[in-house]
């Protein structure tokens, strides 16, 4: 079973980690496309290719 802390402690290791993907793709957090994304989606969506639309506004 889960405690708090542990959950805590993992969603903080989570957010970091998303944050150093972020960094280390070099596009910081145009990366998230100026949406706010549940963090279990926000692996796939800085892996995955931008749109055409979101290609120009990252222009």
């Amino acid at each position: 079973m889960l405690t708090v802390s542990t959950f805590f402690s993992y969603s903080i290791f989570h957010i970091l980690h998303t944050l150093q993907l972020m960094w280390e793709s070099g596009r910081s957090s145009v990366a998230l496309h100026g949406r706010l994304i549940p963090h279990w989606q926000a692996k796939d969506t800085l892996l995955a290719p931008p749109t055409s639309k979101e290609e120009k506004m990252m222009k």
